[in-house]
Parts: C-alpha cells; structure tokens; sequence
C-alpha cells in the first residue's frame, strides 16, 4: 500500500535514473513499452502502471464495471445502468480502498464483520449487479 511508503533504491537504479533524466522521450512511448515489458515478464495479456495503489484500484473497478464498452466507460463515475456493486469486507473499511472504489463510481456492498467474512456472506453478497470483489491481503 502506497502509504506506507516506498523503498529504498538500489544505486544502480538510482544511477540509471540520474542518466535517464538527461533525455527526454514522449511519456506515452515509455508507458506504452513499460506495460508491454511488465504485461510480459508477468506472463499476462497486458499491464498497466499506475500512480498508487488507490489509483489502481479505482481504474480496476472502473475497468470491470465498463469493460471494454468505451461508452460506459466514458460515463464514468456516473454508474448507473452498469454492473456497479463491489463486495468489501467490514473489516477492511477505513483504509484508502473505501475512498478508491467510490471514486470509480461503484457502490460498495460490506459483508462480514471486524473478523472477515464467511463464504456464505460472500456467496449472499453476490448480485447480477456485482463487478468485483475487493479483499485486501496483510501479510
């Protein structure tokens, strides 16, 4: 999770940026090649970076509510009509992931309790109106 912080950087990274920061290049190039490099070395379809963790999870649930429909998606976060229901633990409530789901213009649906959730609150939870389940993971 993007709040608690970044890494440190190993010099050779550092080093590299401190060479690429004499160039410049058209930020769509670079993103365009980094997602097919990481889409790649991950072994999926495609890829995508974003700037955070709440960002990413707000274009997910953004992308599983529209898919590939550009109509819906342009309407955005105007959700109506749409599969716009995400199910999300009790438990995980007050972390950025509340702020980030709304942002996409989905509606959380909470199950559970401050323990989790069972697998029949999951299964009772689950609509034609479901887009995505939302669970974060502490290790």
């Amino acid at each position: 999770m993007t709040r608690f912080g970044g890494a440190n950087l190993p010099r050779e990274v550092v080093e590299a940026m401190a060479r690429a920061a004499g160039h410049g290049l058209m930020m769509s190039d670079l993103q365009a090649s980094v997602r097919k490099a990481i889409a790649r070395l991950t072994r999926n379809e495609a890829a995508y970076v974003s700037c955070g963790a709440a960002s990413g999870i707000t274009l997910a649930v953004a992308a599983f509510m529209s898919g590939c429909d550009e109509t819906k998606a342009s309407l955005l976060p105007c959700s109506d009509g749409m599969r716009n229901e995400v199910i999300f633990h009790v438990c995980d409530r007050g972390t950025e992931c509340d702020v980030a789901i709304h942002n996409s213009g989905a509606k959380t649906i909470l199950v559970g309790d401050g323990g989790g959730a069972t697998e029949s609150q999951l299964r009772e939870a689950l609509s034609p109106k479901t887009a995505a389940i939302v669970a974060l993971v502490w290790d």
